[in-house]
């Protein structure tokens, strides 16, 4: 299996590690991706999930 790779300008890598860490609300996740990326929220996910 490849290894997740983070990169804020492609939202369908974020959706796929979303979806392999289990959360189920990527409908409500690509609904705030646009105000998602570059808020320091972004930072502490990735933290969290790495």
């Amino acid at each position: 299996m490849p290894s997740v790779t983070f990169d804020i300008n492609s939202d369908d890598t974020l959706v796929a590690v979303y979806s392999k860490a289990g959360f189920k609300q990527v409908g409500e996740y690509k609904a705030q991706s646009g105000a998602f990326k570059g808020n320091t929220s972004y930072l502490m996910i990735r933290n969290i999930l790495t």
